[in-house]
């Protein structure tokens, strides 16, 4: 008889509110980061289809990820 594998469970998705809120450095410092590097993404042409959230929320998990 085989077991079955435990899948990995998604993590729910999280609001750009959270994702700030949870932030464990200085959260004060990274909405000016996120803010400029969201001005970044939008420059660039493979973004222009996205929405003004959508590229504060890729900003964000680019800032928080290093």
């Amino acid at each position: 008889m085989s077991k079955k594998e435990a899948k990995p469970q998604p993590e729910a998705v999280k609001s750009v509110e959270e994702l700030i809120l949870d932030y464990q450095r200085d959260k004060y410092s990274v909405i000016p980061l996120a803010a400029a590097w969201a001005k970044e993404l939008r420059r660039k042409e493979e973004n222009r289809h996205m929405t003004a959230n959508e590229i504060l929320e890729a900003a964000l998990a680019a800032v928080r990820s290093g």
